[in-house]
């Protein structure tokens, strides 16, 4: 049986075992039914906007909330939805490169960006505060450029995407404050005036929406969000599994 012939028998038994153990959508995961079927373990994220690169070495179905970035041997990413499984190579020689997938979150994301060092129109500092964005991957192009990004920089991707939101905030705060007195910002408060026209509405070329954002001072901070990559404190709002 040739490697093809074999994935195409694979992907085929796959999906009747989930559709039978699909019947029974009460079962905890990995319980047998009463046909035998067992449902397959979802592919983990957590609080994370991207998760673990992980080898495909046993089906997987990807998570509510999530797509998986499929990347193959020869270098190609294909995006798999929520429901969708998730099949291993059947036949693959000991030490041959595998598959791996990437699940990355489409639920919205919070990301904290401090902003310091700001001075008014008329030479007055304002204080530091925190802003707490709330980001979510655009599907308008059914994340294509998502897939793309993937297969060049794997989970690094996760700091493409949210490297430029601190450098691009910073940038608007600074613009909006330096246009405005100290007594109309403080009138008018610093959220209404970075949300009036000076606050991105979209990152990392597009691909990440802002769905909205709050701004916290320094004695009103809340807990810190869950650490991810880097400097970015990422949470979400789906629970880990």
């Amino acid at each position: 049986m040739d490697d093809d012939r074999g994935n195409a028998l694979l992907r085929w038994w796959a999906r009747r075992a989930q559709q039978r153990a699909d019947r029974q959508p009460g079962r905890a995961p990995g319980t047998p039914s009463t046909t035998g079927a067992s449902p397959t373990p979802e592919l983990p994220l957590g609080h994370r906007l991207v998760g673990e690169l992980v080898p495909l070495t046993r089906l997987a179905t990807v998570s509510r909330g999530t797509v998986a970035v499929v990347l193959r041997p020869g270098g190609s990413a294909a995006v798999r939805r929520p429901g969708e499984l998730l099949v291993p190579r059947l036949l693959a020689r000991p030490g041959a490169p595998v598959v791996q997938a990437l699940p990355v979150s489409t639920e919205p994301v919070h990301l904290d960006v401090p902003l310091a060092g700001l001075v008014s129109i008329d030479g007055y500092p304002v204080d530091a505060v925190t802003l707490r964005l709330e980001l979510q991957l655009d599907p308008v192009d059914e994340y294509t450029a998502l897939a793309a990004l993937v297969a060049e920089h794997g989970s690094g991707v996760e700091a493409v995407l949210l490297d430029p939101v601190p450098r691009a905030c910073a940038a608007a705060a600074q613009g909006a404050v330096a246009m405005n007195r100290l007594a109309q910002l403080q009138r008018l408060g610093l959220r209404a005036v970075l949300a009036e026209r000076w606050l991105p509405t979209t990152f990392s070329g597009g691909l990440l929406l802002r769905r909205g954002f709050e701004v916290l001072e320094s004695d009103e901070e809340d807990e810190p969000t869950v650490p991810g990559l880097g400097q970015h404190p990422v949470a979400s709002p789906i629970p880990a599994p």
